[in-house]
């Protein structure tokens, strides 16, 4: 996790600590009343001065129907940022003391990502703040149910469009940047770099790249992934050679309480305390965002497929919100269209893994792979398994072979055709011996 030496991250990171170990929370209420007019079956609510009060759910601080990272964003933003409000103070105010401050960002936090505590009401259908404050809330609820429900509407009209438009998505996804130029569409989309991958059983340390589009510079994410946890196990997320290793954020935070249930998450803050200067994630396409590691469980068997997805995840109860897949765009929420395909994950017998020119089998590929290759061909020196003598995967193993190694250690030719440098397996159908596990 990236940690700025900043003296109030230190702070604020304290204070979300204390505030998640609580067994309760207690919150300052005012208690006195607004007044209220009875229309149909409900009420509308009023200022002392006969204004209109909007209703809104609690902890929606940009009003656009869910609870999410964008709200502590918009929330972050007015307190440090800009002077800009958000579109509903009275959301914002998460534990109802009658301000917007620190406080309710770490509560807010605890909420989303850890399901600790509970909003006041109005939460989680829309409703009045019956605290008399001097907060409003300039733009009502958009949607009149709960936020639970509410993320799953959402998420319901996410897979419309993306049903509607499959076409349009499948180009996308398969010619990344050069598919939006040739739709001449703007659209913002997180995907995984591999559509296939290969493993085995027991298999550790696995990595795939997740890659970020985003027309405009992005203030936060959340992004969010789900695989099967008999089969899948993620380990954690890493940032080396991505956006987030050059525009590096304040704060990461990974959540993996959800692991068992086959959930992983992680959140990043590009800015989170002062000095505010506004650090983004740059506009861009194809950027590396993370890299996603994990592993395969012993109990995956061979010719076993399943698929690594991003998906949102569900709320621990129907009140709790969900962890969507977002943006935060000037604390606005924005959802990006993902791969709902994932990807697709095939386990296979280990003794097929291999990695192309490792003649030797130690892991390496060096001098001592061609000394071995031309010792086999030329002095019939005994050799593990055929594969990975097959640099050039012509199905033939000959002095072609040894040249276009050396070339590729020495003078910068052409590397060995996959796997490489990773294990893999031969997508090649040919008559060269598999290896035996090492």
């Amino acid at each position: 996790m990236y940690t700025p030496s900043k003296l109030s991250t230190g702070l604020v990171l304290l204070g979300f600590l204390v505030y998640f170990n609580l067994s309760t929370l207690s919150f300052i209420t005012s208690t006195s009343p607004l007044f209220s007019q009875e229309v149909g079956n409900g009420h509308v609510f009023y200022e002392p001065d006969n204004t209109p009060r909007n209703a809104f759910v609690r902890g929606d601080a940009n009003a656009d129907g869910i609870v999410s990272f964008a709200d502590i964003y918009s929330i972050l933003r007015f307190l440090y940022i800009s002077p800009a409000p958000p579109k509903c103070k009275d959301a914002g105010d998460f534990n109802d003391s009658g301000d917007l401050e620190n406080s309710d960002i770490i509560n807010l936090l605890s909420f989303i990502f850890y399901g600790s505590g509970f909003p006041k009401h109005p939460y989680p259908n829309p409703g009045y703040d019956l605290t008399d404050d001097a907060l409003d809330c300039s733009t009502p609820s958009p949607l009149a149910i709960g936020n639970h429900q509410a993320a799953r509407a959402i998420e319901d009209h996410h897979k419309k469009l993306e049903k509607i438009q499959q076409d349009k998505i499948d180009n996308i996804f398969n010619l990344g940047c050069d598919g939006l130029n040739e739709l001449g569409q703007d659209l913002d989309f997180v995907r995984f770099l591999d559509r296939t991958l290969d493993v085995f059983p027991g298999q550790e340390n696995i990595e795939i790249k997740v890659l970020l589009r985003n027309e405009l510079p992005v203030d936060g994410l959340t992004l969010s992934f789900f695989a099967d946890p008999k089969l899948l196990r993620f380990e954690r997320v890493t940032f080396e050679n991505t956006i987030l290793s050059v525009h590096k954020p304040d704060w990461i935070l990974k959540a993996n309480s959800r692991i068992d249930e086959g959930y992983f998450s992680f959140s990043a803050f590009m800015e989170y305390t002062a000095p505010f200067e506004g650090n983004t994630i740059p506009s861009g396409c194809d950027a590396p965002v993370a890299n996603l590691h994990f592993s395969i469980t012993k109990d995956a068997q061979p010719g076993d497929k399943f698929y690594l997805q991003m998906k949102t995840i569900p709320g621990i109860t129907e009140n709790h919100p969900s962890v969507v897949n977002e943006f935060s765009i000037l604390g606005n929420s924005h959802l990006p269209m993902i791969d709902r395909k994932g990807t697709a994950v095939y386990v296979h017998e280990e003794g097929k893994f291999f990695v192309r020119g490792d003649v030797t089998r130690d892991h390496t590929v060096d001098i001592s792979d061609t000394v071995k290759l031309l010792k086999y061909l030329f002095l019939s020196e005994p050799i593990q398994c055929e594969k990975p003598l097959d640099v050039n995967d012509d199905s033939n193993i000959d002095i072609t072979d040894p040249i276009h190694l050396a070339q590729y250690l020495y003078l910068g030719g052409q590397a060995p055709k996959a796997p490489f440098p990773y294990l893999g397996i031969d997508r090649t159908r040919d008559q060269l011996s598999n290896c035996t596990v090492d």
